[in-house]
């Protein structure tokens, strides 16, 4: 009985253990796909191919959620645990370190930005929550549907960051709250 058992919780160890690489791999793909939407000199082809990949794998309205990042190696390892960390808390996530910040793509949100103001949703609470419970401030951009625009959005939801530090906020903020 227990040798069955023994057997029974090898396969089982070995399942998890193929399943966690497994994920490991899905989420450096689509950190590839979306450091591909924002780097200004990605090759039309390969942007097209990550925006198909994007929405084959979130529902829009998209939003990205940037915290910037010091140079410190300490403030890079801490973005490194911070990275890892929100891909496991989160399925519906992508997550990258990207030109000193952490960028953190999301969708399924209700539309916001242009006037509307941003519910409050769940995912973004909980961003706020996390980067706040390390004392950083995180900028959230505007929605938007195509991933295509990925690269604009990204750059206000850095601005909004850094637009909150400068002007000594002590909370995360959105685009549309500039």
């Amino acid at each position: 009985d227990f040798e069955i058992i023994g057997l029974v919780l090898d396969a089982i160890c070995l399942r998890i253990a193929s399943r966690i690489k497994s994920m490991g791999s899905w989420n450096l793909a689509l950190s590839t796909k979306l450091e591909d939407l924002l780097a200004p000199n990605t090759p039309p082809h390969l942007e097209q191919l990550a925006c198909e990949a994007i929405s084959r794998t979130m529902q829009p309205e998209y939003t990205i959620c940037v915290a910037t990042i010091g140079a410190l190696a300490s403030q890079k390892a801490f973005a490194e645990y911070a990275v890892h960390e929100l891909q496991q808390l989160y399925r519906n996530v992508i997550c990258l370190i990207y030109d000193n910040t952490i960028v953190t793509l999301y969708g399924g949100t209700e539309h916001h930005g242009s006037g509307t103001p941003m519910p409050r949703t769940s995912m973004a609470d909980r961003l706020f929550e996390f980067f706040g419970s390390h004392s950083m401030i995180c900028g959230l951009s505007d929605s938007f549907t195509d991933p295509k625009e990925t690269r604009c959005h990204y750059r206000q939801a850095l601005l909004t960051a850094r637009l909150a530090l400068k002007l000594g906020r002590s909370s995360s903020t959105t685009f549309s709250d500039l």
